[in-house]
């Protein structure tokens, strides 16, 4: 797996957001130079390429909203008085596209994921890069900012305990739709993260039952025991051996 930050989906879209962002402006402000203008039609070729990178920004910023409940009404007024069933009708299948995406590389890790939007793989690399290309932007504009060193990282949120397992559950219908369609070697990746991805879960819920006695409403003895069925799993699939010592999970 990737060395990805364990951000929540509405985090890792919003850092793809604004990794678009930073490419348009820097499209934009290559364009208010006169010097490199090329032959007839460049700089129309030029500009057709900074809608192009502004109607990604526009998506990624719907999508964004859609993730944190805005419903598609609001969307709708928000695009400009327009229907929600138009709104809708305009980004549903890139929001079910990207939310998949995320999944998928959250069990796999593969930064090549398809329909992955730059930036969601939320690495560290990238979290620095737009730290550091924020920073320099506003050095010399007055911001009113905790952390100016850190204005795209600071804002962002960890995945929950509570997304974790919802997480995973949307995980479940990945690893079906890939079984019926996706090729075996893909779905063995799936598998495999989505193995890895339970033993994860129930040492979540290890810790916080033991922060917090009751919290889970599942008895440590059992979180544990469960635990050991889902690391078992984990060996089996990635092995192919199967394992009788504990039940599946």
């Amino acid at each position: 797996m990737s060395d990805s930050m364990d951000l929540s989906r509405a985090s890792r879209i919003r850092l793809a957001l604004s990794h678009a962002a930073a490419d348009l402006a820097d499209r934009a402000t290559g364009l208010t130079r006169t010097g490199t203008d090329g032959g007839p039609g460049d700089v129309t070729e030029e500009a057709q390429r900074l809608v192009a990178a502004a109607e990604q920004v526009m998506q990624l910023a719907v999508l964004y909203d859609r993730r944190r409940g805005a419903p598609w009404a609001a969307i709708g007024e928000a695009l400009g008085e327009v229907s929600k069933q138009t709104a809708h009708e305009r980004y549903a299948e890139a929001d079910k596209n990207v939310d998949e995406a995320i999944i998928e590389h959250w069990l796999t890790g593969d930064a090549g994921t398809a329909g992955l939007p730059s930036g969601a793989e939320a690495s560290p690399e990238t979290l620095t890069r737009l730290d550091e290309w924020t920073a320099e932007r506003y050095r010399y504009v007055d911001v009113i900012d905790d952390d100016p060193d850190h204005q795209v990282s600071a804002g962002l949120t960890p995945m929950s305990t509570a997304e974790h397992a919802a997480m995973i559950t949307a995980a479940e219908a990945l690893l079906l739709k890939a079984a019926a369609s996706g090729g075996p070697a893909r779905h063995q990746a799936l598998e495999i993260g989505y193995a890895r991805r339970k033993v994860e879960r129930y040492e979540r819920l290890i810790a916080d039952e033991t922060a917090a006695p009751g919290i889970t409403g599942t008895p440590l003895p059992e979180l544990r025991e469960r635990l050991a069925g889902a690391r078992a799993r984990l060996t089996e699939v990635k092995t192919g051996i199967p394992s009788r010592e504990h039940p599946a999970t």
